[in-house]
């Protein structure tokens, strides 16, 4: 059984300056020189991350979230931070210092996931909000785009890295998937997510889609869209990219 924790920081801001999902990539440096430097290393080295994180403009705050997905990651960074007990969070290449005013810690163990969405009786529509900016890559290029094949994939391969008891992965499960969804309606745009000086194409908004066949594929695929409100979505989710919320259509229940 694997605990996924999310810990989220509320932060003040200063006015009339210029902040955006961008500031992820400036916050997981802070992070980075918090948590152990050999935990470091193994982050920066390590293909499928146990551990997300992004931050948010919301009204007149900024909210840093940063969410694990197995113990040794828990232990490693939110553990780490809250032992630290940070009220300040400072930026070096902004030059610039934030005010932490509060934090929550909030989490979901799989056993939870699984009994209220693949043992429940969801919705055959659901919308994905991709809330920072969001790209795949897919033979080595850029995919800029939601393409529903490589969603599934990268929550499933995700899912199946931190999962103890359960594999949901196989050319199949994901060629069914995608035989069975369908695009309802969309809110997108094109954006760039810059980082370290380099401009990563990629794309915002929301989509919502249909899940046709059995009830069982609809709750797995809304299982693997929850997880993913932890895990992110795509690439580079370590450094405040791909992520997710979802909700049900309740109009079209």
């Amino acid at each position: 059984m694997y605990t996924c924790l999310e810990y989220t920081l509320k932060i003040n801001y200063v006015e009339n300056q210029k902040y955006g999902p961008f500031l992820g990539s400036l916050f997981q440096g802070f992070l980075m020189e918090k948590i152990d430097t050999e935990y470091a290393e193994f982050l920066h080295t390590n293909g499928v991350h146990a551990y997300s994180q992004y931050v948010t403009k919301e009204e007149d705050t900024l909210k840093w979230s940063i969410c694990t997905l197995n113990a040794d990651a828990k232990d490693n960074i939110i553990n780490k931070l809250l032992s630290l007990n940070i009220k300040e969070i400072t930026l070096t290449h902004r030059n610039e210092t934030f005010e932490v005013i509060s934090y929550k810690v909030k989490e979901i163990e799989d056993e939870k996931l699984i009994s209220d969405y693949y043992f429940g009786n969801c919705s055959r529509y659901l919308t994905i909000e991709f809330i920072t900016p969001t790209a795949f890559k897919s033979n080595g290029k850029y995919v800029i785009y939601p393409d529903f094949r490589l969603i599934f994939q990268s929550l499933m391969n995700k899912f199946d890295a931190v999962s103890t008891n359960t594999e949901t992965y196989s050319e199949e499960a994901l060629e069914a998937i995608v035989n069975y969804v369908s695009l309802s309606r969309y809110k997108l745009r094109s954006v760039s997510y810059d980082m370290e000086g380099v401009k990563i194409q990629s794309f915002i908004g929301s989509v919502t889609i249909k899940i046709s066949g059995p009830q069982q594929m609809v709750n797995l695929l809304w299982m693997l869209a929850k997880f993913g409100e932890y895990s992110g979505v795509g690439i580079k989710t370590g450094v405040g990219m791909g992520a997710i919320q979802c909700v049900a259509d309740e109009q079209k229940r």
